[in-house]
């Protein structure tokens, strides 16, 4: 079978093992390469956001299952691996505080002088 891959470095056979498991992906990769990008690097700047679909897709299909049955949705929020950045809210209450109590002590020192 022939792909319309223009890169003649990658085997036919990886191709097809690709192809295989993700149909019209060597379409697509195509589509959204740039000028003077290999294929490869298209591929691996495409690959992120095609498994963020994928995942989506079958946690979907897990929440209609689910509603099918009647039960609940699933609270994904316990299952996300995401990293909390930043300062939590009372935290930054809590800074703030510090910082206005630190304000007022150094207006008083100088108002005492």
């Amino acid at each position: 079978m022939s792909y319309p891959v223009y890169d003649s470095s990658i085997p036919n056979d990886y191709l097809n093992a690709i192809e295989y498991d993700m149909p019209g992906i060597s379409t697509l990769v195509e589509q959204n390469k740039s000028s003077g990008e290999s294929w490869m690097d298209s591929l691996a700047k495409l690959l992120p956001n095609l498994v963020n679909t994928y995942q989506q897709k079958q946690l979907l299909e897990v929440q209609i299952d689910r509603a099918r049955a009647g039960l609940p949705p699933l609270d994904t929020q316990q299952y996300s691996t995401g990293i909390n950045v930043g300062l939590s809210p009372d935290t930054q209450k809590m800074i703030m505080f510090a910082a206005l109590g630190l304000g007022a002590l150094f207006v008083l020192s100088r108002m005492m002088k």
